[in-house]
């Protein structure tokens, strides 16, 4: 599935969780947890941005970035991510940086090495 514009929610492979945004305090570090589907914390626009996209929070209107080289965390602005695809309708959400992705309960960055904790897959919001 090719991603596109839109809203939507972000469910890791392994866990079963989604990235959830807790709160709306600046650097606010991004997690993996449970969440109803009407909960807009767990809720992500895509915003197309220099042919990559922005992860936009619909809670807290807060982007997805990169702190350091450890989290995802909350801030005004975001970075710009790609999405390239991990197989079986899942994703790698790619920094772009020598394979740096998301992965995990925390949404830590770490080298792609193909593991189901790195894949997630994108659910339109209904």
């Amino acid at each position: 599935m090719s991603l596109s514009a839109g809203v939507y929610r972000i469910k890791n492979v392994d866990s079963g969780t989604y990235l959830v945004l807790p709160s709306s305090a600046k650097d606010t570090v991004i997690v993996c947890a449970a969440a109803p589907a009407t909960d807009k914390k767990s809720l992500w626009r895509l915003v197309p941005s220099g042919g990559k996209f922005k992860l936009k929070n619909l809670e807290f209107n807060q982007e997805c970035t990169i702190q350091g080289t450890t989290y995802a965390v909350a801030a005004a602005s975001g970075y710009e991510w790609n999405f390239l695809s991990a197989g079986s309708g899942a994703h790698y959400i790619d920094s772009g940086i020598n394979g740096v992705v998301i992965q995990k309960q925390k949404a830590e960055l770490g080298a792609v090495t193909g593991a189901n904790h790195q894949k997630w897959v994108f659910e339109t919001a209904k």
